[in-house]
């Protein structure tokens, strides 16, 4: 079980490591590079961040407990990261900064951070019904 959990872990965490890098080079490819579904781009920035956020949150729940602090630390850590990506995208030609664009990250990252609490809470209550014997009730 405890191979299992490892490898599981580390699948989780090269997960989330590649999907960072990816949407790293997307946001600092000059503009016109890369040919992007038709999609409002604000729309991208909340699904970019969408997928950060549950995926530093899968990782974070093998290090932690959940918690307010840790969901609270990891939406932080999105911030801090969309600010950064943000204010980079100045040295790339035909990019900009724009404050809307950071904004529309953290709605995708607290929304990513939002869903994998809920699908955690899903499991635990799934398990916790099917660990009763029948005809008990919880």
């Amino acid at each position: 079980m405890a191979c299992r959990s490892l490898r599981l872990s580390r699948l989780i965490t090269l997960s989330l490591l590649l999907y960072w890098l990816a949407i790293l080079l997307g946001t600092h490819l000059p503009s016109g590079v890369v040919a992007l579904p038709v999609a409002s781009d604000k729309l991208q920035h909340v699904a970019a961040f969408l997928g950060l956020g549950f995926l530093l949150a899968w990782a974070g729940v093998l290090r932690r407990r959940p918690s307010l602090a840790l969901y609270g630390g990891l939406f932080v850590l999105a911030l801090a990261y969309g600010a950064v990506d943000e204010l980079t995208q100045t040295l790339v030609p035909g990019r900009t900064a724009d404050l809307r664009d950071w904004l529309a990250d953290a709605a995708g990252a607290a929304l990513g951070l939002a869903l994998h609490r809920l699908a955690l809470a899903g499991v635990q209550g799934w398990r916790r019904s099917r660990s009763q014997p029948a005809g008990e009730s919880p």
